[in-house]
């Protein structure tokens, strides 16, 4: 991994939180559009760093309790593959510094880690479900399942389950999972993390500075 996703805000080193480089666990695989390409540089960072916070909950979680998480491997996957974007984007703008034409890499960014958790507390997932997919729940044990609600899956059965307890959800049958922001990300049809901040800030009634009347994310 670069050093610009090896050095956190703070000082906190990524390879403390669980993600060494990423590059070769992912060789060979067939490329794809990069989520990040048209963000600023200090947003891949900011979120990067949150994607990476992520992998480390779920890490720890699953040490304390390999039964914590119903889809340990597929969570991961997905949580993987964003940090992956963001380690490829970032190497290709560190490729790209001497350029003259190239802007100046940001000295700060910002350390969303607050108001993210926030709003995940704030939110109540099945609640979320309901209203952003327009999707009936059906509570089964300790999670709730319905057909699938994302863009492009033509769910016949429930294979779309809610655990909110941990605030996850994944799908059996598209084998997509993740927090609130990657429903919001699926649901509204972006792959920036930073665009849905601010929608699920205002559904959570906070600032996306943590003040309930913040500035815009």
């Amino acid at each position: 991994m670069i050093a610009h996703l090896d050095s956190l805000p703070d000082g906190t080193a990524s390879g403390a939180m669980g993600a060494p480089s990423l590059r070769p666990r992912f060789a060979g695989r067939a490329r794809r559009p990069n989520r990040f390409r048209d963000a600023p540089t200090a947003a891949v960072l900011a979120e990067a760093e949150c994607w990476l916070w992520s992998l480390a909950e779920l890490d720890a979680d699953l040490a304390a309790d390999p039964a914590s998480w119903d889809h340990p491997a597929e969570t991961r996957a997905f949580v993987l593959a964003a940090v992956e974007d963001a380690d490829a984007e970032l190497a290709r703008r560190e490729r790209l510094r001497g350029h003259p034409e190239a802007p100046p890499w940001p000295g700060r960014w910002p350390d969303r880690r607050p108001v993210v958790a926030e709003i995940k507390a704030a939110l109540d997932l099945p609640r979320v479900v309901e209203g952003l997919c327009g999707a009936r729940l059906e509570r089964r044990g300790r999670q709730f399942v319905c057909r699938c609600p994302l863009p492009g899956h033509d769910d016949a059965t429930p294979s779309f389950s809610v655990q909110p307890e941990k605030r996850v959800w994944y799908c059996h049958g598209c084998h997509r999972g993740g927090d609130v922001f990657t429903l919001a990300m699926h649901m509204l049809g972006t792959d920036r993390f930073a665009d849905v901040v601010p929608v699920l800030a205002a559904e959570a009634g906070i600032g996306c500075d943590g003040t309930g009347a913040g500035r815009v994310c």
